[in-house]
């Protein structure tokens, strides 16, 4: 059964996550140009390549200031997959077709690998793994988590992107928990310029 994190608004409910055990690989600062390809095909179901410069992208803008480390859930999460597309489309101000095959690729989770090409360190987090740092019933599971991953961005999930046809604009969903309540999700549109995604509009959708 597939978890994530559920929020009401201004108030967390921490949800465990059941997953397969996997760790993740980490970057570096330098010199990891074109890990997309280099490590060959992906894998059967996995997050196609095209598509990790756009997270990549949306990665790289949390590592600011003293962030050395992103931990990323290892699989994308199907958030706002039945919304409306009609609606998001209107209020994010990108065409009906963008949300339209996000909400396609996003109707189940994908496993992620490790391609990223980011400027700090990062870890694909297994929801086993997620599940044993917060899985005793006690409120020492932030605690536990930085003592692991001291100087990260907290728990990060991202969706597949969703693409207009001609693969300029991008739409994301990006969830960051840094505590108990230091969390927030938003739809993120970036666009392609010049052969470099950036960031764009930020929509959000839940915050703790």
């Amino acid at each position: 059964m597939k978890r994530y994190f559920t929020f009401l608004l201004i108030a967390v409910i921490l949800v465990g996550c059941a997953g397969h055990g996997r760790g993740g690989k980490h970057g570096d600062t330098g010199g990891t140009k074109h890990l997309h390809t280099q490590l060959g095909a992906p894998a059967e179901g996995a997050v196609p390549l095209e598509e990790y410069p756009v997270l990549d992208a949306l990665l790289n803008s949390l590592a600011v200031g003293d962030i050395k480390m992103l931990v990323i859930g290892d699989h994308t999460v199907s958030f706002g997959s039945e919304t409306d597309s009609a609606a998001i489309a209107s209020r994010l101000g990108v065409p009906k077709e963008v949300v339209e095959d996000y909400a396609a690729k996003n109707k189940s989770e994908t496993p992620l690998e490790e391609r990223f090409d980011l400027t700090v360190d990062y870890v694909l987090l297994s929801d086993e793994d997620f599940d044993r740092i917060f899985s005793a019933e006690d409120h020492g599971g932030w605690d536990r988590f930085y003592r692991k991953y001291p100087k990260s961005a907290g728990y990060i999930q991202v969706s597949r992107p969703g693409f207009n046809k001609d693969k300029t604009l991008a739409l994301v969903y990006l969830g960051n928990q840094r505590n108990w309540l230091a969390g927030t999700g938003e739809y993120i549109v970036l666009e392609k310029s010049d052969g470099a995604w950036k960031i764009k509009t930020r929509d959000m959708i839940w915050i703790s």
